[in-house]
């Protein structure tokens, strides 16, 4: 190779033209999803069923607070206070 040769991109994690980093996230969500389980797993492991579901309400609520800040999430239809068409 070259010392002209133009990069090759692969798709996965690396540096653009301005040299940034950028990840893909693809590669990302299987991460968060495991760290998420590993919790679970330590609160259901050590403080028993309660501790188990609050990490779990928790992580969920800050789920679905992450999709609407990110605009996936429309919370107006979510609790049934959208336009309803008559």
């Amino acid at each position: 190779m070259t010392a002209d040769a133009p990069p090759t991109d692969t798709g996965r994690a690396g540096a653009d033209e301005k040299g940034k980093i950028r990840m893909d996230m693809r590669l990302l969500w299987p991460l968060v999803g495991m760290a998420f389980g590993v919790a679970l797993g330590f609160a259901g492991a050590f403080g028993g069923f309660g501790p188990f579901f609050i990490v779990l309400f928790l992580g969920a609520l800050g789920f679905l607070v992450g999709r609407a800040i990110e605009g996936d999430l429309d919370l107006g239809r979510l609790v049934g206070t959208g336009r309803r068409a008559r």
